[in-house]
């Protein structure tokens, strides 16, 4: 199987701060620190307040990340199909606990 550099997707959360030409978002992925919670991290983006308001500019954001995080889910099962089919018990295990992790994440999506 051919392996990609993936970008794992991001839930923004809320403002942090904003200026006349950016905006800096707070937002989880699929880092932990060391008690296995989500790491919180910021984005900086360069945006044009007159053209989009900030709640409909995270809207598009998380609504790009969904899509991104149901490729990625999509991948994953056909990889842990893969896996199950050539009796790969622990990548098969590896993978199913993979998607339950995202599965969990994309709750924040609702």
């Amino acid at each position: 199987m051919k392996k990609k550099n993936i970008k794992h997707p991001k839930f923004y959360n809320k403002i942090i701060e904003t200026r006349q030409k950016y905006i800096i978002l707070e937002y989880i992925d699929n880092e932990f620190d060391k008690t296995l919670n989500r790491k919180i991290k910021s984005k900086k983006f360069e945006i044009d307040k007159s053209l989009i308001t900030f709640s409909e500019f995270i809207n598009k954001l998380n609504e790009e990340e969904l899509e991104k995080l149901n490729r990625f889910i999509k991948v994953q099962n056909k990889a842990m199909n893969y896996h199950k089919k050539k009796n790969n018990i622990d990548s098969y295990k590896t993978i199913k606990e993979s998607i339950k992790l995202m599965n969990d994440f994309k709750e924040n999506f609702k």
